[in-house]
């Protein structure tokens, strides 16, 4: 059977101190047909000259930052395979079989979405709890599990998977339409909720694994979840969720939703952890506050203005 050819899609900014390290995996790829596209997304620092040392990779530069969704699309109308993989700069790969596996999902299979595990490598208390909180839904154990609009498996924080370590044909990349860059965070939460709209299910392989470099300082790991709650109720306004009457309509609501929201969350991020690793239990206080962050930002939402900052919904 012909392997199809594969572009691995990596936006990069400010990365010159991580991309090194995750080109070197990429490129050691035992695959008979790949390219390797960075989209250096209007970069201040050396991540440029070092993307550029590297002969077999094809530097693409925003003379604007886009974003994490606009930096992928980029790279997406860049490139020429008929996979597509995406795979975020401060990544570790050291399976030489990583694309092998990718190719061999869609080989077997229909359209879908899959996402690989993702094991985090930070350092510290803050990068194992942001490694639980963030990788969630890639959990790099346990058997394949599939999501479709109908089915969520049960205890499953939400129904997506991240853009890091995730693959699909172009043409169902086509079918789907690009990232959304309206959003800074979550875009891989909308993204996948359209996938689902369109029949198209999401597919997570726990064994193909990828490390990632977490957040270790205690201000940044707050500061991304706060972030991810303001774009919390646009993403469920825009894709008509099954759950948006229950997300708060105002100042009030918001506020009085935090607690619960906050306290499931947590709950159900501690348990998925708990039948793979037992360590979470010391990382709770920190996943709590994380939860904690991100109901701060859905109130900042609606103080903000809610009624003014709404996205579009969906045709």
């Amino acid at each position: 059977m012909t392997q199809p050819a594969v572009t691995v899609v990596i936006p990069a900014y400010n990365a010159a101190d991580d991309v090194e390290t995750c080109l070197a995996g990429v490129l050691a790829q035992d695959y008979p047909d790949f390219e390797v596209i960075v989209v250096d997304d209007a970069s201040s620092d050396k991540t440029p000259e070092v993307v550029r040392a590297h002969e077999r990779v094809r530097l693409v530069r925003n003379v604007t930052n886009l974003g994490p969704a606009g930096a992928r699309n980029r790279g997406v109308a860049e490139s020429r395979g008929e996979l597509l993989v995406f795979l975020d700069s401060d990544s570790i790969v050291d399976d030489t079989q990583w694309l092998a596996r990718h190719a061999g999902v869609h080989a077997a299979g229909g359209a879908a979405v899959v996402g690989g595990g993702i094991r985090g490598v930070g350092r510290g208390p803050v990068a194992r709890a942001d490694s639980y909180c963030h990788w969630v839904t890639n959990i790099p154990h346990g058997a394949p599990t599939v999501i479709t609009a109908d089915r969520r498996p049960f205890g499953r924080v939400t129904r997506h998977l991240v853009t890091n370590n995730m693959s699909l044909r172009r043409s169902t990349f086509d079918r789907i339409g690009p990232l959304d860059t309206r959003f800074r965070t979550g875009e891989d939460v909308d993204f996948c909720e359209r996938a689902l709209q369109l029949g198209i299910p999401l597919r997570l392989e726990p064994a193909i694994v990828v490390g990632h470099r977490d957040r270790e300082r205690l201000s940044d790991f707050v500061r991304c979840f706060f972030e991810f709650g303001k774009d919390r109720i646009p993403l469920r306004q825009k894709n008509r969720s099954r759950l948006a009457w229950l997300m708060p309509k105002g100042l009030l609501s918001s506020i009085a939703m935090a607690l619960p929201l906050t306290v499931s969350l947590w709950l159900q991020t501690t348990v998925m952890w708990w039948r793979h690793d037992k360590r979470v239990v010391a990382s709770a206080p920190l996943i709590l506050l994380a939860y904690v962050a991100m109901s701060a930002g859905m109130i900042s939402f609606c103080y903000d203005g809610c009624s003014q900052r709404r996205v579009p919904r969906s045709a």
